[in-house]
């Protein structure tokens, strides 16, 4: 299986970033949710720095973070994390949980390892996920790996060994840990 294999499935790389931001800035419901998040000073911060974004690793420091952070402060009383200390920088890791939000449990995950100058993991989705391009934009500029939900028996076969294939890539070679989600928790 060759490295095209995995473009229908790879996060966005840094030459995808520029027109991926660009494509969601151009969206109003993105702006909506920019409403809902951050005061009208913090929202023209976040887009401003949003603008001069030139890799996926500034795109989750300029848009995911804060945005993960204000989630939180609107809707808990804090969160604690602790075991950081036991995973070390030179290598990667499979995480398996199970998720109450996929896209919310694998951001916070991402954010913990984020406020502890750690490279957050890629994480899978489902493809039924990917509802409007600004979704699918803002999940493959933050690293999410698609996970295919429809198809015959051999095409699921194949994008599972595909998916398989891509996630022991990132892992052995690539030193860039992975998120999946086994089952509804």
């Amino acid at each position: 299986m060759d490295e095209q294999d995995f473009d229908i499935i790879r996060p966005f790389n840094d030459s995808e970033i520029e027109d991926a931001i660009s494509r969601i800035l151009a969206d109003d419901t993105f702006h909506q949710m920019m409403n809902f998040l951050f005061s009208d000073e913090k929202r023209e911060l976040v887009i401003s720095n949003m603008k001069k974004t030139k890799t996926v690793a500034e795109f989750q420091n300029v848009f995911s973070l804060p945005s993960v952070l204000a989630i939180l402060e609107k809707t808990t009383k804090g969160l604690t994390y602790t075991g950081f200390e036991n995973i070390d920088d030179d290598d990667a890791y499979l995480y398996i949980a199970n998720h109450r939000d996929i896209v919310l449990d694998s951001s916070i995950i991402g954010m913990a390892h984020m406020q502890l100058n750690k490279k957050p993991p890629r994480a899978t989705w489902g493809s039924n996920l990917m509802v409007s391009q600004l979704i699918i934009d803002l999940g493959k500029s933050n690293n999410m790996v698609t996970v295919f939900r429809d198809g015959s028996p051999k095409e699921l076969l194949l994008n599972s060994q595909r998916l398989s294939k891509f996630i022991r890539k990132s892992i052995t070679e690539e030193k860039k840990s992975v998120w999946i989600a086994h089952s509804k928790g």
